[in-house]
C-alpha cells in the first residue's frame, strides 16, 4: 500500500499595500523551468482591512489549510504561554518576559527590586516578528539602557 504524498507548497509573506498587514500566502512548490510558469501578479484580500491588493508570486496561490508550524516566523518551539525569567544585575532584579501574540513576539523587561534607583519607568518592551533567543533579548540596547537607568 502506497502512502499519499504530502502537498508541496511554499509559504510566502506578503504585506497589504493599503494597511501594511502581514499575511502568508502559499504557492505550489515546483522545480525547474516550469516553476515560474503559473506565477505573476495575483489579487488577494487583506485579512485586516478586507481590501484587494496585488502581489507578485512565483506560482499560483493555493488554498489551505496549512499547519502553523510551516508558516514563516513560526516554529514548533514557539511558546504557547509567556516565558519569563529573572536576571540580577548589581543587586537589582529584572524580570524578562517573552510572549507570542498572533504573528508577533512581545518582549518586556521589568524592574522588581527595592534596591533600584527610582525612575519614572518600571518596565519597557517591544514587538517584532523575530523569535529571539534569551541572550539576544537580554542584550538588546533598549533593555541594556533600561537596566543601566535602574542601577544604584
Amino acid at each position: 500500500m502506497e502512502s499519499a504524498q504530502p502537498a508541496r507548497y511554499v509559504p510566502l509573506p506578503v504585506f497589504c499595500s493599503r494597511c501594511g498587514q502581514k499575511q502568508v500566502v502559499h504557492t505550489r512548490a515546483r522545480t525547474g523551468a516550469a516553476s515560474f510558469a503559473q506565477g505573476g501578479h495575483q489579487e488577494i484580500e487583506c485579512l485586516k482591512c478586507n481590501q484587494l491588493f496585488t502581489v507578485l508570486v512565483p506560482d499560483e496561490i493555493i488554498a489551505g489549510p496549512f499547519p502553523a508550524t510551516n508558516e514563516i516566523g513560526f516554529s514548533p518551539s514557539v511558546p504557547e504561554k509567556p516565558q519569563s525569567w529573572d536576571k540580577e544585575v548589581g543587586g537589582v532584579t529584572f524580570v524578562f518576559t517573552k510572549s507570542h501574540e498572533g504573528a508577533a513576539f512581545v518582549y518586556s523587561c521589568k524592574c522588581e527590586s527595592e534596591h533600584a534607583r527610582a525612575t519614572s519607568d518600571s518596565s519597557t518592551g517591544f514587538r517584532t516578528d523575530r523569535d529571539l533567543e534569551k541572550l539576544e533579548i537580554e542584550g538588546r540596547p533598549q533593555f541594556l539602557e533600561f537596566i543601566a537607568s535602574h542601577l544604584p
